[in-house]
């Protein structure tokens, strides 16, 4: 039955729905309106649709220019009607929706997620004047929010058709009539928008539908066409807005990999219809199947294994299975018969064996996914037989899987050996929680990538997200063609990928075999470069290759530790180096796994860690805030928090319950110095503009103390509402404190600040002891004090060498080279502000933190220095005031 088909009835108890509740169902019901709805358009709506299809519907492909589009799934692009300088704008995509519910969502214009996205692009007032069941009269006021912009007025004429039974077409025309007369202080407005919507065959059970939205849009007024044309982006939002609103992406891509109630049900229905044909079919054998069958059973008759040469094996708890065991005469291999009481027929008994491919008997088989199973395969001769393969690595020395496959897997395990304890230059990767690191092979140009990190999943979860690269998520902007040519098995497939290059560059492909294998509490995953007869070189591309291996731990059941390694090899006239500088981008991929699992936990779920990890987010730069892409309306802030409250599970969920917790951080993230505002709101009756007071208040405290983490304590403390949340959700406090150091390392008062005000009062200092000392040593009545003073200096210059060797003799020698050149020139004290501030991580090699080794070294500075230099400096003050002698300077 069509999904549609569903009761949309409205008359149910809706005291307990909520708006999306209550807005699906209106959507519903309308969507199965429409489909029901046979009656042709009147001739004026003909007309109305014919006008605008023969004005901005009528461009032909090659007329469009591709645009930068906020979202990968989306295509945008401009082109020109000849004579008209305004472009004309269109967007292509897929909608996870029937084709009538996307005519639906764009119909309703008084639901109340249309009203709410109404108002967020500055809607002020709209109006429906209902003509037919296929159009009606739209009006809409809206304030740009631009300065100096005058407020727009847009009325439209919109029908919607039925063109053929798979088509719609939803089209916009501007109108003039006495119903809406202009308004003062209002410019009119114009555009024409083209809505086409084709039924897709379904996706793993969900609809599909083909979108292509063309429109142009004329402001009037004194706006030049060019700073229109440049709005592009903006005016093709609603695309994104559909595809996202209906997205089923991760249903899709889960019912590639999970287990779901469906497998159950299509399993019964198979074992239930080859008990049928069993049923019927029971003669035909050929002379082989009557020859296999006596031979078998000759093997285990009464005359080889008599009854009384069993053992009864201790049962696993169930009365009704009984398990024996026995050895025939003359051989040393056991045989075990198994008796059950089945809640079945003979037929559909024999149908489960039989059906060997079943989601249920794969599932059964424990070694498959965590024991070690390989490989299961069947093929059907006739009726009657089959043959049965199944690859198992039992994990046993001398048992393997397929030699060739095991060389490619230990191949991949390899790479890991070049990262091994310190190997390696360690990287930054931008908002990461990743560790990662280059490395380069002696004799060999092109280097090698490392990366690891935390996901919030299980290993299996994990290897079948890498596994399943046909997936959505895997899809990339620069895609050309993804394809998989062959699948030999469960755990081998080759895999075809085609990227574009920016010109002049030639397109590369990647012919690569993929591998993967149990190991321990885990998997191993390997990309291998390969060739195949099915994949010739082409003419203008070029044939690249990537190695790359990933080692899947299990942490616990929800935590798994992710290892990846990888060597790009872009081929043709590309120097290495260049590929080599792209290094970050590749090893980012262990975060791309980490992200996606972040972005679909459940709010319910979060702990300090998903705290940590979204901070981490919050303070990385997103595409959708570039001025190209975001709306004119939004800053850049405003529009990264946006993306990431409508992508993040966890981050949807919290802006519901708390509305003002994106304008809080959004304010947060901004990070522009202002006097504190004083808000002693409660937690309960919180509004976004004490919010926006609140958030503006962290930059302050990030000034005015030496740790971020102290910051966002004094900050938290300040606020009775922040108080009381921070007590309630433990994942915020750890959240606040990632964003903290961010801020506080990227901020000009902050890491910078602290690294050339430290830095520098380090010199000068350093440089006023030498001036003294030299004044000491200058006369015989204070020589002895100069080399007291010389003394001091030169043991705490030694205490912070010995802070050095300690910090860095297990690490690579120009760390040490570096820290020494540091306690020469004075400067240790602020380059160990700086790495406070930016909020780095303790070495592997160190002994003590970045905020402890601070500590140390200005203890040190202190107690051997400072202290009594100051003690010995005032004493020659007064001896010389007493001897009436002059004061000509003093060290710091």
């Amino acid at each position: 039955m069509d999904e549609l088909e569903v009761d949309a009835d409205l008359s149910e108890d809706l005291v307990h729905l909520t708006d999306d509740d209550l807005d699906a169902k209106e959507l519903r019901s309308k969507a199965l309106q429409i489909k029901r709805d046979r009656s042709p358009c009147t001739p004026d709506e003909q007309a109305v649709v014919a006008a605008v299809e023969s004005t901005i519907g009528s461009l032909p492909s090659s007329a469009f220019k591709e645009l930068a589009s906020p979202d990968p799934d989306v295509l945008m692009s401009l082109g020109f009607v000849e004579g008209s300088k305004i472009g004309v704008c269109r967007a292509e995509t897929t909608v996870d929706a029937a084709a009538e519910e996307c005519v639906a969502h764009n119909i309703l214009k008084e639901t109340r997620a249309a009203m709410k996205r109404f108002s967020s692009l500055g809607g002020r007032e709209t109006t429906v004047i209902p003509l037919t069941d296929h159009s009606f009269l739209y009006q809409t006021l809206v304030d740009h929010g631009i300065p100096g912009f005058v407020p727009r007025e847009y009325v439209s004429h919109v029908v919607w058709e039925r063109q053929r039974e798979d088509t719609y077409v939803i089209a916009y025309k501007p109108y003039i009539g006495e119903e809406f007369p202009i308004r003062p202080k209002f410019v009119r407005a114009t555009g024409s928008l083209l809505l086409r919507l084709k039924r897709l065959p379904p996706l793993h059970g969900y609809a599909q539908t083909q979108l292509e939205l063309t429109k142009q849009g004329d402001l009037r007024g004194v706006v030049p066409a060019v700073l229109i044309n440049r709005l592009a982006v903006t005016q093709l939002g609603y695309a994104v807005e559909v595809k996202n609103s209906f997205d089923k992406s991760r249903e899709i891509d889960d019912r590639t990999w999970s287990s779901t109630p469906r497998a159950d049900e299509l399993d019964e229905r198979d074992k239930n219809v080859e008990a049928e044909r069993m049923e019927r079919a029971l003669q035909g054998y050929t002379e082989d199947e009557k020859l296999q069958l006596a031979e078998v059973a000759a093997k285990f008759s009464e005359e080889q294994l008599p009854a009384g040469s069993f053992t009864t094996l201790k049962s696993a708890g169930d009365w009704r299975v009984e398990k024996k065991l026995a050895v025939a005469e003359g051989s040393r291999i056991a045989c075990v018969q198994g008796t059950a009481i089945m809640d079945a027929d003979c037929y559909q008994c024999a149908a489960y064996q039989v059906l060997r491919m079943s989601r249920a008997m794969v599932k059964s088989h424990k070694g498959w996914a965590e024991g070690g199973g390989q490989e299961l395969n069947a093929t059907e001769l006739n009726g009657h037989s089959f043959i049965y393969q199944i690859t198992i690595d039992h994990k046993i020395p001398g048992f393997a899987i397929r030699d060739e496959e095991l060389k490619i897997v230990e191949e991949g395990l390899a790479l890991f050996e070049m990262f091994e304890g310190e190997k390696g230059k360690v990287v930054k990767l931008p908002g990461s929680l990743a560790t990662a690191k280059v490395s380069r092979k002696k004799g060999d140009n092109h280097a090698y990538g490392w990366a690891t990190t935390t996901v919030r999943a299980s290993a299996v979860q994990v290897l079948a997200f890498a596994w399943d690269v046909m997936s959505r998520n895997e899809a990339k902007e620069d895609d050309l063609e993804r394809v998989i040519d062959e699948r030999p098995s469960n755990h081998n497939f080759v895999g075809y990928s085609k990227k574009r290059l920016p010109r002049p560059l030639n397109n590369r492909d990647f012919v690569s075999r993929f591998i993967w294998k149990a190991q321990g509490t885990g998997h191993v995953l390997v990309q291998s470069p390969t060739s195949t007869v099915a994949r010739p070189l082409l003419k203008d591309t070029v044939r690249a290759k990537y190695l790359g291996a990933m080692r899947i731990v299990k942490i616990n059941d929800s935590e798994t530790r992710l290892e990846y390694v990888c060597r790009p090899d872009a081929g043709g006239s590309v120097p290495a180096f260049i590929a080599n500088s792209l290094m970050t981008r590749f090893v980012s991929y262990p975060t791309e796994i980490q992200e996606y699992f972040q972005k679909v936990r459940p709010l319910s779920n979060w702990d300090a860690k998903d705290g940590r990890a979204v901070g981490e987010v919050l303070l990385t730069k997103l595409d959708a805030e570039s001025k190209k892409v975001r709306p004119t309306h939004l800053s850049w802030e405003e529009a990264r928090m946006r993306f990431l409250f409508a992508h993040y599970e966890g981050l949807r969920e919290a802006g519901e319950r708390w509305e003002w917790l994106e304008t809080m951080l959004a304010r947060v993230v901004k990070n522009k110095l202002r006097p504190p505002a004083s808000v002693s709101t409660r937690l309960v009756d919180l509004a976004r503009a004490d919010a926006k007071a609140i958030g503006a208040g962290l930059a302050t405290s990030l000034v005015s103390n030496a740790t971020s983490d102290a910051a966002v304590a004094e900050w938290i403390a300040k606020y009775p509402a922040l108080t009381q949340f921070d007590q309630q959700r433990a994942w915020f406090r750890p959240m606040m404190n990632v964003v903290g150091k961010r801020l506080l390392s990227k901020s000009k008062l902050g890491a910078k600040f602290r690294l050339y005000s430290g830095a520098g009062m380090s010199m000068f200092d350093l440089y006023s002891d030498v001036q003294m000392i030299a004044l000491y040593l200058s006369s015989e009545e204070t020589v002895g004090y100069g080399y007291a003073l010389l003394g001091m200096v030169l043991f705490g210059l030694t205490g912070q060498l010995q802070v050095i060797w300690f910090q860095t003799k297990g690490g690579p020698r120009f760390s040490f080279l570096k820290g020494t050149l540091m306690v020469v020139t004075g400067t240790k004290v602020g380059f160990d502000a700086h790495r406070v501030a930016k909020g780095e991580e303790k070495k592997d090699y160190g002994l003590l933190s970045p905020d402890q080794e601070l500590f140390v070294t200005k203890l040190q500075e202190m107690m051997s220095e400072s202290i009594p230099g100051c003690v010995m400096q005032l004493y020659v003050i007064i001896l010389l005031l007493r001897n009436g002698g002059e004061i000509k300077t003093v060290a710091l």
